[in-house]
């Protein structure tokens, strides 16, 4: 797998784990800690596809 398809797969995770309270049952504080997790991920991709950028 290239860098350039780090982001959609990471992206990917991300929209599953934000959407992962509407399939299964949590708590308040997990629906929370999963929307952060999200956000996170998406993060993080973003840093990849950057630095992947710079490098290549």
């Amino acid at each position: 797998m290239g860098y350039e398809q780090v982001f959609p797969v990471i992206a990917s995770l991300a929209i599953l784990v934000w959407l992962a309270p509407a399939v299964f049952r949590m708590s308040p504080a997990m629906r929370e800690r999963s929307a952060k997790l999200a956000f996170g991920l998406i993060v993080v991709g973003i840093g990849i596809a950057l630095v992947a950028f710079a490098v290549g």
